[in-house]
């Protein structure tokens, strides 16, 4: 007996100090942790431009601009937001989803201390009598997590919704993009159509053109074998023809040359056209193989109607024409010379005086002053011989005007100086 108490003894000892120690452990207070609803960072970073430009080989760039272009060129991939939306509307639904995160995670944090509070009270009353103040105090538990799962949802709908609201604007900004390079891409195709199209013509253009030297070196050609086959009869007089077929193909050549190097520019062109629409609208005649103007005659020199020749006893050094009168009448006789055409001979004028009132008062001075020895016989002839004279020089001006524009010239000055 006496060793069955002594055990009876031990074991109530060792049940009380369990007791006790059970007591000790829930009366410890619960430590406070608060939640921080921090991020963590991702393991993948993307580059920047210039850090990428050194990072990837040209190869591997390549093949992620080309795979991001082919991503964007599904037509099933776009889409587009009114701009409104996207300017106005998103921006300031993520702001007011940004308040209400912060919010939320506000009250979660608040709930959360109650949350450790009521544990920490549960873990102190446990060894009491007060079983009432106990079961108040699991409903306030029970309450406040009902609360704190009701604030997790929300929290996670808000960020669900502005993960949503930023996706939809990072596609409607890719969308934009890819339209904006669909559009690149179909203007450059167009350019390239429009382009080839161009080259099509220009040759074309170019074979008519060569077509055309052709058909000017054969008209010389056949004009050089006419002028030969001309009886020494008919060129008497006349000075010696040159060799036009040879002058059309050189002028050709240099055609080409200038054309290959690029030495036209606009305002040259724009000038020559200015001068064959003038031209055109004077002459009225067009070159039977190219719809294009007939080229500009430089303008020949007249005489005033108020000038007069024959005033006898004057000499004829006293006065001269002008240097642009004599440059002009020396470029038309090369001109003449040059295409082969006969010039007219006309008598030399002997003296040239301005102004009808010094002709009369001359001749009521001296009615009747005899003509001196070394006097020439005045030059200028009746008005039915210069009438004649004049409609002759028409005609070698119309001559001119339909060889140029058989032989699609551009300028007769430019004639000369080839």
């Amino acid at each position: 007996m006496t060793s069955n108490s002594g055990s009876r003894q031990r074991n109530g000892s060792t049940s009380g100090v369990s007791g006790n120690s059970r007591l000790r452990a829930a009366s410890v207070a619960v430590p406070l942790h608060s939640p921080r609803f921090q991020t963590p960072a991702i393991k993948w970073r993307g580059y920047p431009m210039e850090a990428a430009k050194w990072t990837f080989t040209s190869s591997e760039l390549q093949d992620i601009v080309s795979g991001a272009i082919k991503h964007s060129a599904e037509a099933s991939g776009i889409r587009l937001l009114r701009l409104r939306t996207a300017q106005e509307e998103i921006p300031e639904e993520l702001r007011r989803m940004e308040m209400q995160r912060t919010d939320i995670k506000t009250k979660y944090k608040m709930m959360a201390r109650k949350r450790t509070d009521i544990m920490n009270e549960l873990s102190t009353g446990l060894g009491g009598d007060d079983k009432s103040a106990n079961l108040q105090l699991l409903e306030e538990l029970k309450d406040v997590s009902m609360v704190l799962d009701r604030l997790a949802e929300d929290l996670h709908t808000t960020d669900e919704q502005v993960a949503q609201l930023v996706s939809l604007r990072d596609v409607h900004n890719a969308s934009a993009l890819a339209m904006a390079i669909r559009k690149l891409n179909a203007s450059f195709l167009k350019q390239l159509a429009m382009n080839e199209h161009y080259r099509h013509q220009l040759e074309a253009l170019e074979g008519e053109r060569d077509d055309a030297w052709k058909q000017a070196e054969a008209v010389a050609g056949d004009y050089d074998r006419l002028v030969v086959d001309t009886p020494t009869s008919q060129q008497s007089g006349s000075q010696p023809h040159s060799n036009r077929s040879s002058r059309v193909m050189a002028m050709r050549k240099s055609s080409l040359r200038v054309s290959k190097a690029g030495l036209r520019t606009s305002s040259s062109r724009a000038s020559i056209s200015s001068n064959r629409l003038s031209v055109a609208s004077a002459s009225g005649s067009k070159s039977p193989f190219t719809g294009e103007e007939v080229p500009p005659v430089p303008p020949l020199p007249r005489r005033p109607t108020d000038i007069y020749t024959d005033i006898p006893g004057i000499s004829t050094e006293a006065h001269s024409p002008n240097s642009a009168t004599r440059a002009m009448m020396k470029a038309h006789e090369e001109l003449c010379d040059m295409l082969g055409i006969k010039m007219v001979d006309r008598p030399r004028r002997s003296r040239s005086v301005g102004g009808r009132g010094d002709i009369e008062k001359m001749t009521t001075q001296s009615p009747s002053r005899p003509q001196s020895s070394g006097g020439r016989p005045t030059s200028l002839p009746d008005r039915s011989q210069l009438t004649e004279a004049y409609q002759v020089m028409a005609a070698d001006v119309r001559r001119l005007l339909t060889f140029y524009s058989h032989l699609n010239l551009t300028d007769p000055l430019s004639v000369m100086l080839c």
